[in-house]
């Protein structure tokens, strides 16, 4: 028995064919209550449209009742009351996660996920300032105010959702950033690590500082995206999102086609063979690498601190104030800027939305020179021959006033 609908019946109304002893087709109407029952309302055409209009109106008011308490009941199984934290920190992910960069909504869970670990099952109210006070002040200022900054749009969602009443957060202390720790690559120190450094971490040295990219970059570049032929390289930068497309310099396709000769078969150009076991290779593949040989960013980082550290030309400086492989990418910047390229250029190979982050970057590298001025004499001055610009009298004020 086929049930159908047909255009010309109300709601709730359907049309089912029931085969007769004759072995034709007679068409049936049945009409759906709200509790789910049907109740057959004869062949008739006519005759169902009738009933079907006369109980839809009869039946109104009850329908109306259930798709409110359903509404209800499915809002309140995220959003009611007085939810605990972990509750409202799922809704405010998938409500406010809506497009935005796949980083940030990593970095909002990863923020959303470490305050559930602390207040979970606590309800949403009854977090204090004292509560979130002692969960922010246990990281660094960099993570203190990224962390702090989604809690703050978490609550602003809680209030607009009816949760909460106020936020806690506002109260919390914005914890200032200290001034920066390292010091500056010279280009002495430089070329002192790049003789330390394994071959093919120096083409990737080579890579960072004449391309300006961030290791995240420099790590996830393909080759799929790099055209030899032309000497051009497409980067879309994992932070920003900007796309760009890399003219290459003598010195930047020098070091490209090294990873290019290599034996090693690598969809990554930046890569090397491990020297580990293989059953070491497959669980690091299982924890997030794609291909034997590629290289992660953390590894690339502890490469160029072990050269760093063989070098020996910054060991005057405390291990924290040492320059690391990132500073490499403001090396460039700073080398592109004395080799006259404007800020507008530089801003534009770095992918910064402004320049004053590209200034930051240039800032550090040299130590400020006093300007050379002379004192003016003054003994050549008319002073007699000057409209003094003179405030009015008190009693002029007043007569004005």
């Amino acid at each position: 028995m086929a049930q159908q609908r047909n255009k010309t019946l109300p709601a709730n109304v359907l049309a089912y064919n029931r085969k007769l002893p004759s072995g034709k087709q007679q068409t049936y109407y049945s009409y759906v209550f709200p509790d789910g029952k049907r109740r057959s309302i004869g062949s008739d055409l006519e005759g169902a449209i009738k009933v079907g209009n006369l109980l839809n109106e009869r039946t109104a008011p009850i329908r109306l009742e259930k798709v409110q308490q359903g509404y209800l009941t499915r809002k309140s199984k995220i959003l009611s009351g007085n939810p605990a934290f972990k509750d409202v920190g799922k809704a405010f992910l998938r409500d406010r996660g809506k497009g935005l960069k796949p980083r940030t909504i990593d970095n909002r869970k990863e923020h959303v996920a470490h305050a559930t670990t602390a207040f979970g099952n606590k309800p949403i109210q009854g977090i204090t300032t004292y509560d979130l006070a002692k969960f922010l002040t246990k990281r660094t200022p960099c993570a203190h105010k990224a962390h702090r900054g989604t809690l703050n749009l978490l609550w602003k969602y809680a209030i607009n959702t009816g949760l909460a009443h106020e936020n806690p957060v506002d109260n919390t202390e914005i914890m200032l950033q200290p001034p920066r720790q390292r010091h500056r690559h010279t280009w002495d120190g430089y070329q002192a690590i790049l003789a330390q450094a394994e071959p093919w971490l120096a083409h990737a040295m080579e890579i960072a500082l004449h391309s300006v990219q961030r290791r995240s970059d420099l790590t996830s570049m393909k080759w799929k995206a790099v055209d030899m032929n032309k000497q051009l390289v497409h980067v879309k930068q994992i932070k920003t999102g900007t796309y760009l497309a890399i003219e290459m310099s003598n010195a930047l396709y020098k070091a490209f086609s090294w990873f290019d000769n290599s034996p090693l078969e690598c969809p990554y150009v930046v890569h090397r063979k491990p020297n580990r076991k293989t059953q070491q290779l497959v669980d690091a593949i299982r924890q997030g690498r794609q291909h034997v040989y590629e290289v992660t960013p953390d590894a690339l980082t502890r490469a160029f601190s072990q050269a760093r550290e063989r070098s020996g030309y910054y060991n005057h400086l405390h291990p924290e104030e040492r320059p690391a492989f990132h500073d490499l990418r403001a090396l460039g910047m700073f080398a592109l800027g004395k080799a006259g390229y404007p800020l507008a250029y530089i801003q534009a190979l770095a992918g910064h939305a402004d320049t004053k982050m590209t200034t930051l970057y240039l800032e550090g590298h040299e130590t400020v020179q006093p300007q050379s001025v002379a004192a003016g004499n003054l003994d050549d001055v008319d002073w007699s021959n000057i409209n003094w610009s003179t405030p009015l009298a008190p009693e002029l004020v007043n007569i004005l006033d």
